[in-house]
């Protein structure tokens, strides 16, 4: 599974992998609601359309998002990526009803979260 710490969320490939992913990103979404201050989704269902809207998103312009900090590459633990998934974790809050974003540092925060788990899959 790739690496989250040097990619966006979900590099989407159509097949199992991406599944896997969003199942993983919604599990995450779910944990980071409880662990996270500022991280809310209404249930299960809402976190599995999460992960589908982020995957949207990022396919729709993760790779823009990840040309505009290719500069910040320098960042220790490529942090510039886990900023770009941090914004796209905002924008799907702003698109769902069922899922709440308290500000940038906690969707920066869910995001980390996301990428050591995903790092360790």
């Amino acid at each position: 599974m790739e690496n989250l710490l040097t990619s966006p969320i979900l590099l989407m490939n159509i097949g199992l992998s991406s599944l896997t992913s969003i199942i993983a990103v919604s599990l995450v979404v779910i944990l980071g609601s409880y662990v996270l201050e500022g991280i809310w989704v209404k249930g299960l269902i809402s976190a599995l359309i999460v992960g589908v809207v982020i995957a949207v998103i990022n396919l729709l312009i993760g790779d823009t998002l990840q040309n505009l900090v290719r500069p910040l590459k320098f960042l220790p633990f490529q942090a510039a990526y886990v900023l770009v998934d941090g914004v796209i974790i905002y924008i799907a809050a702003f698109f769902l009803k069922n899922f709440k974003v308290k500000n940038f540092w906690s969707a920066f925060s869910l995001a980390a979260l996301i990428a050591l788990v995903q790092y360790f899959l």
